[in-house]
């Protein structure tokens, strides 16, 4: 049992688990045979988890094709990087309910950092689009692990490009946490007029708002109104439906656009005006 005994004190001490042996049909040889064996999975596996890390923050295309080669993975197959950002750490529990929603053989997940995880998703194991299983992440872990995340992903590539997919993801995630706040996935290629801005050096957006907005006081004005204001543009510049989701009156609505337009002599029922203060807000977001 000393074999054993110590067999299980170095599970412990790698991975914090705790492991009892009861009531085993095997003998003592054969068990402590068995645990070795699982202890040579872990280790197998987690030097895959390793190398894969490495891949996608970044290694030479020579060394990823040697990491293909040694794991036996098929550097062509296709695959999705869904990268799954916490609010403040990665929670185990979150860990346990992703894996128990796919087949083994069908994923890679990789911890990145304290707050992120790399969920790596071959092409024939998805069901849906790639915005479908985003939300569907977010849904399940809400629902069953009551753990609030954020989802940004890639379109499709090889699995040697998984770099380049990760990095386009971590951008999205940065770009959605500044523009979009209110929403919870992010496609790298669906960012329209936030990537965009993103791309922009700060001197360009200061720039900006003394050439369009020097009458506009972000800075001061109330919540109130930035509310209203980013509503009517949710809702396409609608009047009638801005209202409607305001709980305000049609015509108090009207007054407070027309009161706005006073203030600063843009109409933001004139779509060329709309334009200005829709691009001066997200500007507003990303210098601040």
């Amino acid at each position: 049992m000393d074999e054993i005994q110590t067999l299980l004190e170095h599970i412990e001490n790698e991975t914090g688990i705790r492991l009892k042996i009861e009531d085993s049909k095997l003998s003592e040889e054969e068990t402590a045979a068995k645990i070795k064996e699982v202890m040579h999975y872990f280790h197998k596996n987690d030097d895959r988890t390793s190398f894969l890390k490495q891949a996608m923050k970044g290694m030479s295309r020579d060394e990823i094709h040697q990491g293909f080669a040694k794991f036996h993975m098929n550097e062509n197959e296709r695959v999705t990087v869904f990268l799954i950002a916490f609010r403040d750490h990665v929670e185990p529990v979150a860990q346990s309910v992703i894996t128990g929603l796919y087949d083994p053989s069908s994923y890679d997940l990789v911890q990145m950092n304290d707050k992120e995880l790399a969920l790596l998703m071959k092409q024939e194991a998805k069901s849906g689009d790639d915005e479908f299983m985003a939300l569907s992440i977010v849904d399940t872990l809400m629902a069953e692990a009551m753990v609030s995340v954020q989802v940004a992903y890639d379109q499709e590539v090889a699995y040697r490009d998984i770099g380049e997919a990760y990095r386009n993801a971590a951008t999205a995630l940065k770009i959605g946490q500044t523009f979009y706040r209110s929403e919870v996935v992010y496609g790298y290629h669906k960012l329209g007029l936030g990537k965009l801005l993103y791309q922009l050096p700060k001197e360009a957006c200061v720039q900006y708002f003394e050439d369009n907005l020097v009458t506009v006081d972000f800075a001061n004005m109330d919540e109130e109104s930035l509310h209203i204001i980013e509503c009517f543009f949710d809702n396409d510049l609608n009047i009638a439906e801005t209202a409607r989701k305001l709980y305000l009156h049609r015509n108090t609505l009207v007054y407070r656009l027309d009161k706005f337009e006073k203030t600063t002599g843009l109409d933001l029922r004139n779509f060329e005006d709309a334009i200005v203060i829709r691009v001066g807000l997200m500007l507003r977001e990303m210098i601040s």
